[in-house]
Parts: structure tokens; C-alpha cells; sequence
């Protein structure tokens, strides 16, 4: 299997689709502003299983993400800013579509030292 081939092609089932979107609607209703973005990672985080979520806001002009919510590991990272260059990010970035790496994103990203530390 290619390194191309670990991203995840395949949608959810509808149930579990239905499950996931149900769970994160009851886990961010009763927020708005800075509190939903961050129920909003907690809850992804939660319930797709994964190890952190954020949200964040891209500065074309510098090429650069600024984390408005970030959830990793059980903890918020604060104040977290990062160039896309070379990250999956750029990737989301440059062909305006969705990225799913279920596995193996330090093969596909090995210079990716702040994914390393993540686990």
C-alpha cells in the first residue's frame, strides 16, 4: 500500500454518520463564540476517537494558521501558530479540499516534528 493510499476514501456509514453529527450537535448547542469552537474540537476529538482537533483561521498572506481552539491529548494548547509550508495543512490549503489521515502520517510528513511529539 502507497503512502498516498492511507488516506482515508471510504465515508462513515450513515448510522455511525448520523451517531457522530448527533453527538457533536449535543455537545456544542448551548455555545456560541470562543466556548463553541472549543466545545466544537473537544467533541470532534471525542467522538471520531482521534488524539486532538482544532479550528483555526488562515492568514493568506503569511501562509500561516492561528489555532482559535485546540484540543490535544487530553489538554488545550494555547497560543498556537503555525506555517503551513510542508505540513498537511498546506495540502488543505493549496487544493481546497478535506484531508483524512486514519495511519501513517509520519511516513507521509516525516519532517513533521510537532506531529511526532503528538504521538
Amino acid at each position: 500500500m502507497s503512502t498516498e493510499r492511507s488516506e482515508a476514501t471510504h465515508p462513515l456509514h450513515a448510522l455511525e454518520a448520523d451517531a457522530v453529527l448527533r453527538a457533536i450537535v449535543q455537545g456544542t448547542a448551548t455555545e456560541t463564540g470562543h466556548d463553541f469552537f472549543a466545545a466544537l474540537v473537544r467533541n470532534l476529538a471525542d467522538v471520531l476517537g482521534t488524539h486532538g482537533a482544532w479550528v483555526t483561521e488562515y492568514f493568506p498572506e503569511s501562509r500561516r494558521l492561528r489555532a482559535l481552539a485546540f484540543w490535544m491529548d487530553g489538554q488545550w494548547v494555547k497560543d498556537y501558530e503555525v506555517d503551513i509550508a510542508g505540513t498537511p495543512c498546506e495540502r488543505v490549503i493549496d487544493s481546497a479540499t478535506l484531508v483524512h489521515f486514519p495511519d501513517r502520517i509520519l511516513e507521509i510528513y516525516p519532517q513533521e516534528e510537532e506531529l511526532r511529539q503528538a504521538g
